[in-house]
């Protein structure tokens, strides 16, 4: 047998050993799809639902106001100006005005917000006769550098007569990958 000949029918076998091996596997992969099989799902969280990129390169992500769904195994609401929980008005408070910043601790990852600690201060602090407002400007994921980023660039204007800084151990660092993940999703 010419050995030009030779090559061509290997070659020629090797493709359809190949094509016989990925046909099953692509046909399997339309199946699930349409059936709505995803296993990485739970991977998501919802992160995608209620954060983007910020245009302030020191916050880096943010939560998208005004957002809803599910997300770190909870139902989440963002309220009209970015933050979770009441949405308390710029300017002076007539009474006392804290704002909590920091990152999943203070936002409440897999809490209710009713659950939160911003929250629940809130709500002692109203049990024991007092006029306050305490804001919640944690966002999962910050670093102590994003958090004050976001509370200059977002909660001074509240005048608030206390800022709470959630403090964790990896806040020291950059270990978040959320912005890597928001933009790998869009």
């Amino acid at each position: 047998m010419n050995p030009l000949k030779q090559i061509n029918t290997l070659i020629l076998n090797l493709c359809l050993v190949v094509l016989s091996a990925i046909t099953p596997l692509l046909i399997g992969e339309i199946f699930l799809r349409l059936v709505g099989y995803a296993p990485l799902k739970d991977m998501r969280n919802g992160r995608e639902i209620i954060l983007q990129p910020s245009s302030n390169p020191d916050i880096k992500y943010e939560l998208v106001p005004g957002s809803k769904g599910r997300a770190w195994y909870t139902d989440v609401e963002i309220n009209a100006r970015g933050y979770r929980g009441h949405m308390g008005n710029p300017g002076k408070f007539d009474g006392f005005r804290a704002i909590a910043i920091g990152d999943s601790i203070t936002y409440g990852n897999k809490l209710p917000v009713e659950l939160t600690y911003p929250h629940q201060l809130d709500e002692l602090l109203n049990h024991l006769g007092y006029r306050n407002e305490v804001l919640n400007f944690g966002v999962g994921g910050y670093d102590i550098l994003q958090a004050v980023s976001l509370f200059e660039s977002r909660g001074l204007i509240y005048k608030p007569d206390l800022v709470i800084v959630g403090f964790c151990l990896n806040d020291i660092g950059i270990a978040s990958p959320n912005l890597e993940y928001i933009v790998r999703l869009r």
